[in-house]
């Protein structure tokens, strides 16, 4: 087994700054000759591919290819229904995005196929939507989700103003992505979430009031780390109690300087742990990231986190490149394309979900999370950082919304193969 055995997008995230997310369905009985002309003018890239792709632009600083994956929906296999293809028999991916019984939530799994094409080259991507869109008549349906990346110091942030992938969920060789992999291929899960940051703002600063807080310490406490650089709130106590005076005062270098964290640019985000705060005194335990991996050595499910954020008005959007901020506080439309690869859907991220919707019973994530009855459930809150005083309960939720999804199955490089041969 090989990266020429294993898609692209897997093992590592495609790094472009343009995505387009296509989902097809094709008309009755034209499935089989659909995907072949398909992937005859689209062909899928392997990560052998995306490495080779890689090098390139290390060495030239331009690479203007699409990046292309594919991704089967349960739909998509039963339609195939061939002996040389496989058909996954996970229960969940079978079952859908439906099996969630989340209202309101597009089922884009109900289309065949998932096509991710990626490129630095917007106008690239552009003619290739056009194309699919106008020139296949064995298309019946096209949804088409656009990619964009913000960034702040050169590094990707999502609209609330953090950084966005802190964890690089990266392996360089198979045998480390095992976690990851189901044979050679992998299940993908899709959620689009639609983010409201004035929601998001006006949340944080009714906190910050409160508690008479800054109101980066209560945007921390919300995310589980800081939004100017991303370091994690359990660790930072000098950052709570002289830090923004510091960084305020005298700029992100002398801040460093000053509180000592010389290593604080290269912070290992994977290694770290909450062994310095079992309580939840510095990082409360409901707070997005710690609930998202509690990394407490137990089993919390592992994925390959992937995706980007999307906007409808990228162009018109009032953005601080310098500050990495929204100034007109979008209210909707913009938001996270969330993709993770994992072996198996139920063991990972909806075990993660679920944390998140408080079935650990230490709160709801403030980000994501959703109580099980619909009511509205408070967390509770730190009286400062490491504080012995009873915790506030205080509501915080309603700052994103699930607007869509879908569970695929991204196939090895070996069956794509022989789909293009089915005849």
């Amino acid at each position: 087994m090989t990266k020429s055995d294993i898609q692209c997008n897997i093992l590592k995230g495609h790094g472009r700054n343009f995505s387009k997310l296509i989902f097809i369905k094709f008309k009755d009985g034209e499935l089989r000759n659909g995907l072949i002309n398909l992937l005859g003018h689209y062909p899928i890239n392997s990560a052998q591919d995306q490495d080779d792709q890689s090098l390139i632009y290390k060495k030239t600083g331009e690479n203007n290819d699409l990046l292309a994956g594919l991704y089967l929906s349960a739909n998509c296999y039963n339609k195939l229904q061939n002996e040389e293809i496989t058909t996954p028999q996970h229960d969940t991916f079978k079952a859908g995005i439906k099996g969630l019984n989340k209202q309101g939530v597009e089922k884009y799994d109900e289309n065949h196929i998932m096509l991710l094409l990626a490129c630095d080259d917007l106008g690239v991507l552009n003619a290739a939507t056009d194309d699919i869109q106008n020139n296949y008549e064995a298309i019946e349906d096209v949804i088409i989700e656009h990619g964009k990346v913000f960034r702040r110091n050169k590094q990707p942030i999502e609209h609330f103003g953090f950084y966005d992938g802190l964890v690089k969920s990266q392996y360089e060789t198979i045998q480390e992505a095992q976690p990851i992999l189901e044979g050679m291929g992998s299940y993908l899960a899709f959620l689009k979430y639609e983010q409201d940051v004035r929601e998001f703002n006006r949340l944080t600063k009714n906190l910050s009031l409160h508690f008479e807080f800054p109101s980066d310490f209560m945007e921390a406490q919300v995310m589980g780390v800081y939004k100017e650089k991303g370091y994690p709130v359990s660790k930072g106590k000098s950052y709570f109690t002289k830090g923004i005076y510091y960084l305020r005062k005298y700029g992100a270098r002398k801040f460093i300087s000053k509180l000592g964290y010389r290593n604080y640019r290269n912070f290992d985000h994977a290694t770290m742990d909450y062994a310095n705060d079992p309580q939840g005194k510095k990082c409360p335990f409901h707070s997005h990231t710690r609930k998202m991996n509690p990394r407490d050595g137990k089993d919390n499910g592992i994925i390959a986190r992937r995706g980007m954020t999307y906007d409808y008005q990228p162009k018109g959007r009032a953005f601080d490149v310098e500050s990495g901020t929204f100034a007109d506080e979008p209210h909707g439309d913009v938001g996270i394309h969330f993709m993770a690869f994992q072996n198996n859907i139920t063991d990972h991220l909806l075990k993660m979900m679920n944390r998140a919707n408080n079935q650990d019973g230490t709160g709801i994530d403030p980000i994501i999370g959703e109580s099980q009855e619909g009511d509205v459930i408070p967390q509770d809150w730190n009286q400062g950082w490491g504080s012995d005083k009873p915790t506030i309960r205080r509501v915080f939720s309603g700052v994103t919304t699930l607007k869509a999804g879908g569970f695929f199955h991204a196939p090895s490089m070996e069956t794509i193969n022989k789909l293009t041969l089915i005849v």
